[in-house]
């Protein structure tokens, strides 16, 4: 998420979705105005209650949906460009670090900030942020799959929770240390996993 597409790269439903994405990300839902989207986007004037009629929790349920299929795609393309997932866990951490650095510690995990703010409160909200994490569980646990890895779903979850939390320290301390880190510090750990094994009981080449 960054750079909000200008009114000729992009539909107007889109660019309010970036901008919103954004806003989120950075700021969470109590400090994101409508007006400072239409404003980011460049959308017409009226056009956020044409798209969203609903208004700002429909906005941001739409938002979440938006910036997590960006997410995803970015840690797709860093993962399966590496030889191997120690690497690809190194470099989705090196490259979040980046990004980070680059937003001048802003931007992070798209849903982190809303979450940890009205998941609570806001039942549509709390059902994307369950989705976003479940989704976000079935990839790891697909892509290691992929690699002939036996990982547990408490691994996961542990995996998950840590790269949560070194954004969070990456943010606070405005250094990429804690990411680069965990980077580490997981793929040391991922090291250890054992192989998946066929039904005859026998490693799979």
């Amino acid at each position: 998420m960054g750079n909000v597409k200008n009114a000729t790269s992009a539909p107007a439903r889109e660019r309010i979705l970036e901008a919103a994405a954004t806003a989120l990300t950075q700021r969470g839902y109590s400090a994101t105005g409508l007006n400072e989207i239409i404003q980011k986007s460049g959308a017409p004037k009226g056009s956020l209650y044409h798209y969203f009629p609903e208004g700002k929790e429909q906005l941001a349920v739409e938002a979440l949906a938006y910036s997590t299929r960006e997410w995803f795609l970015m840690l797709h393309s860093i993962m399966y460009a590496a030889n191997d997932v120690p690497t690809a866990i190194r470099n989705v951490c090196k490259e979040m670090a980046k990004q980070l650095k680059k937003s001048n510690w802003e931007n992070g995990c798209p849903i982190a900030t809303v979450t940890l703010e009205v998941a609570s409160t806001i039942p549509a909200i709390q059902q994307a942020a369950d989705n976003h994490w479940k989704d976000w569980h079935t990839a790891i646990r697909e892509y290691f799959t992929l690699h002939n890895l036996h990982v547990s779903d408490a691994m996961i979850t542990t995996s998950i929770a840590a790269f949560e939390g070194a954004l969070l320290l990456s943010r606070a301390h405005r250094s990429e240390e804690p990411l680069l880190q965990i980077g580490e510090t997981l793929a040391m750990l991922i090291e250890t996993l054992p192989m998946r094994q066929n039904p005859e009981g026998q490693k799979k080449e």
